[in-house]
C-alpha cells in the first residue's frame, strides 16, 4: 500500500521474503492489510501459519472496472476449515482512488452464512487491519532490531498514544515520519458498518484492526450469532497519506466518507458445497460458441480418475486459467470467446504426474489446444489417427509470462484421449461448436 508519495505504508514482511530494514518478523498473519477473525464457529481465520487453521479462498471475480485514478475489484471468497469444508463465504469491494490527493481504499465486506449459522466469538484478534511501517510504530523494540521509530496515534475520541487500544471510535490515525517524510494511515468505520462505533485492536507495534466482536470486559461488543441465510456487513475506509499531522483533518474525510451514498449491500443464498463440473453460464455480450464438451476426464499417476472442471461457452477475457494458480486470460481471438474451456491443473507440467486427459464430446465441434508457446514445434502426439491437429497462425496471451499458440483439429461427438501434461508437453483445451 503506497501513499501519494510513493513511500510504502505497511510492513513488507512476509509479503516479500526478506521485507526492508527495521522490520520485526513477528506475526507472520500480519500480511500488509489482511481480513479475518480468531474463531468463527470454532474456526481460526486470524492466524494463517499454524496446524487447524483455516483459510479464505478466492473462488470468483465478479467485477473489475478502472479509468485514470481510480479502479474497483468484487470477487467472492470461500471460508474454508483445515479439512477444506465451506464455513461460510463473502462478497468484498475493493475500491482505490484519491480524494483531496489522498490515496484511499474502501473495503466492503459481506459475510454470507451461505452454509449454516455463524457464531463470531468474542476475541480480541479480528477483523479488517493492517500492518504499519515500522516507522510508524508508537514504540520501539531493539530486542528485534526497531530501534528508532516515529509514530503518533489518535482516535475520533480524542484518545492518544497507545490508549487507542480496546477504545470504541469512528476512526483511527497512525502518522509520524516515513523514511525521513511525513505520511500517515487512518482507518474510518462507515456509520452503516455493522456495531458502528467500532471497537479498535490498535496496537503500539504498528496493528491496526477495526473488530465488531472485541472482548466486552475490554469495552467491545461481544460474541455474535448471524442465522443461516442472513449476511453481516462491514464498511471501511483506508487513507494513505504523505501529510504531516496538521495538513489533514481526519475529521473532514470521515465526514466526506459518511455523506457519500451508498450502494446496495449484496445478499447471498446457500451455495452446494460440490458446484457442478459442467458450467453453463454465460457472459454478458458474449455470443455462445461452446456446448460441445459433455465431459473431461483426468487421471493422474496412482490415483483414481476425477472429473475436470469445464466452462461452457466460459471462455472470455479475465477467466481464471488453471485450477491451482491464478492465471488470467488476458487477450483471445475473437473466435475462440465464448468457447468450451477445460480448467487444466498447472501442477500437470510436472513429469511425475503422468496426468492423462480424456474429453469426451457430446456434439461435433473444432477442438483447439492452447500449447505454451515456450515449448518448440508440435507436440509428438497430435498426429494421433483420431485427431490431427494443425497450427494457426494465432496466439492467446495471458497476464502471466507465457502465452499459449493455437492448434486446431475437427472432432465428432464421441471420446478421446489426449497427450500426457508434461512440461514438454503442456496445454489446455478450447471446443467450439461448428455453426
Amino acid at each position: 500500500m503506497f501513499n501519494e508519495r510513493g513511500h510504502g505504508m505497511t510492513r513488507d514482511w512476509p509479503v516479500t521474503l526478506e521485507g526492508r530494514a527495521g522490520e520485526s518478523h513477528d506475526h507472520p498473519h500480519h500480511k500488509s492489510l489482511f481480513i479475518g477473525h480468531e474463531d468463527i464457529n470454532g474456526v481460526d481465520f486470524w492466524h494463517d501459519t499454524r496446524e487447524g487453521d483455516g483459510r479464505i479462498e478466492h473462488a470468483r471475480t465478479i467485477e473489475t472496472r478502472g479509468g485514470e485514478g481510480r479502479a474497483l475489484i468484487r470477487t467472492f471468497n470461500l471460508w474454508k476449515d483445515a479439512e477444506g469444508e465451506v464455513i461460510c463465504s463473502d462478497t468484498r469491494e475493493m475500491k482505490f482512488g484519491e480524494l483531496d490527493g489522498v490515496r484511499y481504499l474502501d473495503l466492503e465486506l459481506n459475510v454470507h452464512a451461505s452454509h449454516g449459522e455463524l457464531v463470531f466469538a468474542e476475541k480480541k484478534d479480528g477483523v479488517v487491519g493492517l500492518r504499519t511501517h515500522p516507522d510508524l510504530r508508537l514504540t520501539a523494540a531493539p530486542e528485534v532490531g526497531v530501534d528508532e521509530v516515529f509514530g503518533q496515534a489518535e482516535n475520533s475520541e480524542g484518545v492518544t498514544g497507545k490508549e487507542v487500544w480496546g477504545k470504541k471510535a469512528n476512526w483511527v490515525h497512525y502518522w509520524g515520519e516515513i523514511e525521513g517524510q511525513a505520511g500517515g494511515i487512518a482507518i474510518l468505520a462507515h456509520p452503516e458498518s455493522a456495531r458502528e462505533p467500532t471497537w479498535w485492536h490498535a496496537r503500539d507495534y504498528g496493528l491496526v484492526s477495526a473488530n465488531p466482536f472485541g472482548p466486552v470486559k475490554e469495552g467491545g461488543d461481544g460474541e455474535l450469532t448471524l442465522p443461516e441465510g442472513e449476511s453481516l456487513t462491514l464498511r471501511y475506509r483506508f487513507l494513505f497519506h504523505g501529510r504531516k499531522r496538521e495538513q489533514i483533518d481526519i475529521s473532514k474525510f470521515y465526514a466526506a466518507y459518511c455523506a457519500e451514498p451508498l450502494p446496495p449491500r449484496t445478499v447471498c443464498l446457500a451455495i452446494p458445497e460440490q458446484a457442478p463440473l459442467i458450467s453453463t453460464d454465460v457472459e454478458n455480450d458474449v455470443i455462445p460458441r461452446g456446448g460441445v464438451i459433455a465431459r473431461v476426464n483426468r487421471q493422474v499417476r496412482g490415483q483414481a480418475p476425477s472429473d475436470v472442471v469445464v466452462k461452457s461457452h466460459g471462455l472470455v477475457t479475465g477467466e481464471k486459467i488453471y485450477a491451482d494458480r491464478d492465471y488470467r486470460y488476458r487477450k483471445i481471438p475473437e473466435f475462440l470467446v465464448g468457447g468450451d474451456v477445460v480448467v487444466s491443473h498447472n501442477d500437470d507440467k510436472r513429469g511425475d504426474n503422468e496426468a492423462n486427459y480424456t474429453v469426451t464430446l457430446g456434439q461435433p465441434g473444432m477442438l483447439y489446444l492452447l500449447v505454451d508457446e515456450r515449448l518448440e514445434g508440435k507436440l509428438d502426439w497430435m498426429d494421433r489417427e483420431a485427431l490431427k491437429f494443425e497450427k494457426t497462425n494465432h496466439r492467446v496471451e495471458t497476464d502471466g509470462d507465457f502465452n499459449f499458440l493455437v492448434y486446431e483439429a475437427e472432432a465428432d461427438p464421441g471420446e478421446y484421449l489426449l497427450g500426457k501434461q508434461t512440461g514438454a508437453s503442456f496445454y489446455t483445451l478450447v471446443a467450439v461448436n461448428r455453426d
